[in-house]
């Protein structure tokens, strides 16, 4: 769908260049030109950059608590679960079933 039909950007353009790293809207204008002509597009491209920078927390959040349930072992069994209390097969299916 076209964001900013002045400029003839989409929201799949948009949202690749924020998942690539731009985060204002200042700077989608500069790379895309949009905003700066009629400005009506300048709602949704906040919307976008939210969205965005929301499902980025949540994904980030979301690895951490992953991350907290393992600890990295040499050779054999790397990446899997330890055996201690706090960390047992039991607590990591709660993990994922709730």
């Amino acid at each position: 769908m076209y964001v900013c039909v002045c400029k003839a950007v989409t929201d799949h353009q948009l949202e690749s260049a924020i998942d690539e790293g731009l985060c204002t809207r200042r700077q989608l204008f500069e790379c895309f030109g949009v905003g700066g002509d009629c400005g009506k597009c300048n709602k949704e491209i906040y919307h976008l950059l939210h969205c965005r920078a929301a499902k980025k927390l949540s994904t980030a959040s979301n690895e951490t608590k992953f991350n907290e349930n393992f600890t990295i072992q040499s050779s054999s069994g790397a990446g899997m679960p330890s055996e201690t209390a706090e960390h047992s097969p039991n607590s990591f299916l709660s993990t994922f079933i709730g």
